[in-house]
């Protein structure tokens, strides 16, 4: 999902910055009107006297990185109403860059101060929140990293973090209290919000959906995402909901949002017991990267040893197979990655199923 702006005073606050010596921030904008500018609209900075930030030039469109409207340097033009993703790379105080698009748009040399930095924001810069009219998503910043191209491209093209070294903070601004603050990097750097947030618009440029997810990657009309979820039962073995029931079991894996009360389980010291449910239905996004499988699992107890076997099977052909040994009784999220010979040999996406084997 994604977070819309469209009045002055609505952000993002963070009372903690990174060192700004040396950083990476990256994020995905949508703009509306640049005809609604009031002032140079800024997406991201720091809280602080003239301190760094990247804006619009006030109704032109125009991408810049500066000190509010002081020393800053211009870059590409933009399109209203069109999804574009900023990588923003601090190498030092007199050397900005920033990537648009994957591609480097600003190489600025100019000296950008960093004084008494108080924290970082969103839609807003040092006491001036002049907002973008428009809409963000997948926030996420690297501390004492500089992202190169190579590793740029491929933080755009995945809805999860790539690289977890140096990971400061990341933010997919999901929909929902709570959820739009939420900080996935591990390290509880959430968000304070300030004015009236609302949910983006429904055709993001990526789309995070909490365990169980299937990412697969296409293009449609630029970078995007689909994701696919469970849909229907189609042997239960002896396995069934967190309430013993035996119906429609796969509804209580089948979330847009995190929760662990509702699961499903296999029988007490199982043997080969399989569960096996349809995937919904997808496109063939014609690329083989990023097929990205995500579930959690646990034992309730500490009793006995649990082995958790998991298939992705297309029609009756396995296409991946791997297994948790000895599982710990603590939830855990596992994310499988296909590799891309193996995402190259799925040919039916309408007809994908995954199976869970306790053992």
């Amino acid at each position: 999902m994604s977070i819309r702006f469209d009045t002055i005073g609505q952000r993002l606050d963070l009372s903690v910055n990174p060192s700004l010596a040396t950083m990476t921030w990256m994020w995905w904008f949508y703009y509306d009107d640049f005809a609604s500018d009031t002032e140079w609209p800024t997406f991201v900075g720091f809280l602080g006297g003239n301190a760094p930030c990247v804006q619009l030039n006030m109704n032109a469109g125009q991408m810049t990185i500066g000190e509010n409207t002081y020393n800053t340097v211009p870059g590409s033009y933009i399109v209203e109403r069109r999804w574009y993703h900023a990588a923003w790379v601090r190498a030092g105080e007199t050397n900005n860059r920033l990537y648009l698009n994957g591609q480097l748009d600003i190489d600025d040399q100019f000296n950008l101060i960093r004084n008494g930095l108080a924290g970082i924001i969103i839609n807003g810069q040092d006491g001036r929140f002049y907002s973008i009219f428009g809409c963000m998503a997948q926030h996420r910043i690297w501390d004492n990293a500089l992202l190169t191209q190579a590793e740029i491209i491929k933080e755009m093209r995945s809805p999860i973090a790539v690289r977890k070294l140096d990971l400061w903070g990341d933010w997919p601004l999901h929909a929902g209290d709570g959820e739009r603050v939420r900080d996935y990097s591990g390290n509880a750097r959430n968000w304070t919000e300030a004015g009236t947030l609302v949910n983006g618009y429904p055709s993001e440029p990526t789309r995070q959906l909490k365990p169980p997810k299937i990412w697969w990657l296409g293009e449609v009309g630029g970078i995007t995402f689909q994701y696919l979820r469970p849909s229907a039962d189609t042997s239960l073995g002896s396995w069934t909901d967190e309430a013993d029931g035996a119906t429609n079991i796969y509804a209580h894996i089948d979330e847009t949002s995190p929760s662990d009360a509702d699961y499903v389980q296999s029988p007490n010291n199982p043997s080969a017991n399989i569960y096996k449910f349809k995937i919904s239905t997808g496109s063939d996004p014609t690329i083989h990267t990023n097929h990205i499988i995500s579930y959690r699992y646990r034992k309730p107890d500490s009793t006995g040893t649990v082995n958790l076997k998991v298939r992705l099977v297309e029609g009756t052909t396995t296409r991946k197979e791997w297994t948790h040994n000895d599982i710990g009784t603590t939830w855990t999220t596992q994310e499988q990655t296909l590799t891309e010979g193996e995402a190259a040999t799925i040919t039916d996406y309408s007809n994908l199923y995954l199976e869970l084997e306790a053992g």
